[in-house]
């Protein structure tokens, strides 16, 4: 398998590190929620496996979402933030085992199908998880749809951000910055819950 850079793979290791070995140690200090309401465009993206797929019709199916936005090459909050999701996938699947975790790259350039297959090797598999990548415009549209897009245009200024859904017609749940492994499980419970009471 092919293998990063060391330049870029010595800072993204211990960030993995840290965030997998100490998960809830993820720094919260700074995180905001709250509820919003998105429409994801009609645009084809294209997963690590190189299989394409309508995003809209993606989310339009029934399964919880959480989705973030992230690149490869990101040597700060991309990995911890990807690595809280998969360590908590235990708790998360034993809430409700059907969900779907989404890491869109916003610098698809850079992130190919095969980039995507090269930085999803430095995690545990995660059946649940999904990397995708499209065209520049198309990532710009999600990017606008969701709110997401940086403040003077360029990668580097991206900010933490993790999307939940229960469910399709739901509300979603914006969380910016960090957030533990232990808060997000309790955050994707408190949209599971919701979405019973209103069944």
């Amino acid at each position: 398998m092919a293998r990063l850079s060391l330049g870029r793979l010595a800072p993204l290791g211990f960030l993995l590190a840290v965030a997998v070995a100490a998960p809830g140690a993820a720094q919260q200090s700074n995180v905001v929620s709250r509820l919003a309401s998105y429409q994801a465009p009609a645009v084809v993206l294209t997963d690590s496996a190189d299989k394409r797929t309508r995003l809209d019709a993606l989310l339009a199916e029934d399964h919880p979402v959480i989705l973030q936005f992230i690149f490869t090459s990101c040597t700060t909050v991309c990995g911890v933030a990807t690595s809280t999701v998969l360590a908590a996938r235990p708790d998360l699947a034993a809430l409700r085992d059907d969900y779907v975790a989404l890491s869109i790259s916003i610098d698809p350039e850079y992130d190919t199908p095969e980039r995507l297959r090269e930085y999803a090797g430095y995690f545990p598999p995660d059946p649940h998880w999904r990397l995708l990548t499209g065209s520049r415009d198309d990532i710009a549209r999600v990017l606008k749809a969701f709110d997401a897009q940086f403040s003077d245009g360029t990668k580097m200024t991206h900010q933490a951000a993790t999307f939940l859904r229960a469910a399709p017609g739901r509300p979603w749940l914006r969380i910016e910055g960090l957030i533990g492994c232990k808060e997000l499980v309790a955050q994707y419970k408190g949209l599971l819950s919701d979405v019973s009471h209103v069944d």
